[in-house]
């Protein structure tokens, strides 16, 4: 069957997918990158300070139970991967080292998260999985772990280049309340993709036949990436860099959290799967296929020079050798004989629309779990109740900020000499009706409430009643937020 005019394993995977399941597209384009990513190996590297970033993804899929399919979405992605480097769901931090260490290149499809963090927050032996993750998701040369020792069974264990993928799922309130300050602010979190996906209700129908045939095809992309893995040096060129770190600047102005730099790496993995994409959609076009070359790096590196034939120029051509020229003198495994792969400015943006809203949704996360509960519940009401409309009334005088210029008629009143107006904004709750949603008592609400104006978070309006003027209180929130992050 005709896919579409070109090949693109990203869009073929998610073709499959929505014909399989309602789960959030996010969930989905997130999954192939990590898989992508997995796939290229340890060998395939980005040339960026502080040290080489490697493709490989921690994942946690947020969303309600049910309605958001995120163990549906593993399955699917499961389906069409590589079966030989999965690590068993469940074991205990021994096996998961024993495991490590016979095979260093593995992907952990973990299922809840919940019963993880449960044990790495606990005094037991789970705890000791904590530094054991967090040390291998940096991806070192070598891991040495000494286990305690059993009769007759060796206790010292050496892990060569190990390359470990994880993803999860778990439920927003779930991870809120699993999640201790310690956690979000000792760096274990910070190394999780947070992927947050809202449900769609749709009714299930047959499965089509494309939805196998598809599926197939993906299969057939992994195993032919899986089979053809091996050294490769992506970078940015000047360009793209540039837009990297304007990106990261921004970025770290806007959230002020300390993990935008963690994230920003993820940011270059995605970046590079995004550019390999683009190229097996080029690439197929010109009747270049991955079972044509004997490794990923050389076809990515035969893609790349016609493209340069084709659009490049001579300047293109001169500023790609002016980029590899300062390795070439080193005789070192990372570069003797390796494809260099330039990843441009466009593929920079595009990584930044697909990772930027979990960099929305983590900050919220981690500011939410340093709040008091009374502070969580009133933030989490308002947030969902940002796109609702409700009428409020001011005085008009000068303490009123809102335009008065524009205002029909039909929209002021006049009782006891005094003008009120009416207004209608998204995002503006009654306190009547937050406290009835938050079922929050007085005194923690009127708390929770002055804490989120003191944050710059909601404005505070005094409001009148249009029919006796009484005070009435309305809330508004002010922080712009991802559709996808929150």
């Amino acid at each position: 069957m005709s896919f579409g005019p070109y090949f693109s394993p990203l869009q073929n995977y998610l073709t499959y997918c929505h014909f399989s399941t309602k789960a959030p597209h996010i969930y989905h384009t997130f999954l192939w990158c990590q898989m992508v990513g997995h796939v290229l190996g340890y060998d395939a590297i980005h040339l960026i300070q502080p040290k080489a970033t490697h493709h490989n993804m921690f994942l946690v899929l947020i969303g309600e139970s049910t309605v958001t399919n995120k163990t549906t979405a593993q399955m699917l992605g499961r389906e069409v991967y590589v079966e030989q480097v999965d690590l068993p769901e469940e074991m205990s931090p021994e096996q998961f080292v024993t495991e490590m260490s016979e095979q260093p290149d593995r992907m952990w499809w973990m299922g809840e998260l919940d019963d993880y963090i449960k044990g790495i927050t606990g005094k037991g032996y789970m705890a000791r999985y904590a530094p054991i993750i967090n040390h291998l998701q940096g991806c070192p040369r070598i891991y040495r772990r000494t286990l305690r020792e059993k009769k007759g069974e060796p206790s010292d264990f050496v892990v060569h280049k190990p390359y470990l993928s994880i993803n999860s799922t778990i439920t927003p309130e779930v991870l809120e309340m699993a999640i201790t300050p310690e956690l979000a602010e000792g760096g274990w979190l910070y190394r999780w993709l947070v992927v947050f996906g809202e449900g769609q209700q749709r009714p299930r129908t047959r499965l089509p036949p494309e939805a196998i045939e598809l599926g197939q095809t993906s299969r057939n992309f992994f195993e032919a990436l899986y089979s053809r893995r091996g050294p490769i040096n992506f970078m940015f060129n000047d360009e793209a860099l540039g837009r990297y770190n304007e990106l990261e600047s921004m970025c770290l102005e806007k959230y002020k959290k300390p993990f935008v730099g963690r994230y920003f790496e993820y940011l270059i993995a995605v970046a590079d799967i995004m550019l390999l994409d683009d190229y097996c959609n080029y690439g197929y076009e010109q009747g270049m296929t991955l079972n044509q070359y004997k490794t990923v790096g050389d076809f990515l590196y035969q893609v790349q020079s016609r493209k340069l034939e084709e659009f490049g120029g001579e300047s293109r051509k001169e500023e790609l050798e002016k980029l590899i020229a300062p390795y070439k003198p080193y005789k070192s495994e990372m570069f003797k004989g390796v494809p260099y792969i330039i990843v441009g400015s466009e593929y920079v943006d595009k990584a930044f629309q697909i990772v930027e809203p979990c960099l929305g949704y983590a900050t919220y996360l981690v500011t939410d779990i340093l709040l008091d509960r009374s502070v969580r519940v009133l933030r989490k009401y308002l947030v969902r109740n940002r796109e609702q409309k409700e009428e409020f009334w001011v005085i008009n005088d000068e303490n009123n900020l809102r335009p008065t210029s524009n205002v029909g008629e039909e929209n002021k009143r006049k009782i006891k000499d005094v003008e009120i107006i009416k207004y209608e904004e998204l995002g503006v709750v009654s306190r009547s009706k937050a406290l009835k949603g938050t079922n929050l008592n007085s005194r923690d609400f009127a708390l929770a409430a002055e804490t989120l104006r003191q944050r710059g978070e909601v404005e505070v309006i005094m409001g009148v009643s249009p029919k006796n003027l009484k005070e009435s209180v309305f809330y508004k929130w002010l922080v712009e937020v991802s559709s996808e992050g929150y």
